[in-house]
């Protein structure tokens, strides 16, 4: 980065920006890594989230 007048420097701005919904990842508590997550209903009517690659109702 070039600099913009005599005073400021040049290099890397640190600057706070919102971060993504899409990248953003749900870890899973049973293993630490990120998770696709899928919603799935339970016999007695109730929806929970489960971890599609394993199959496991995260809690």
């Amino acid at each position: 980065m070039k600099s913009q007048s005599e005073t400021q420097q040049a290099g890397i701005i640190d600057k706070e920006m919102f971060v993504d919904i899409s990248n953003v990842a749900l870890i899973d508590p049973n293993n630490n890594e990120p998770a696709k997550v899928g919603i799935s209903e339970l016999k007695d009517k109730s929806k929970v989230r489960i971890n599609k690659k394993t199959g496991e109702v995260i809690v």
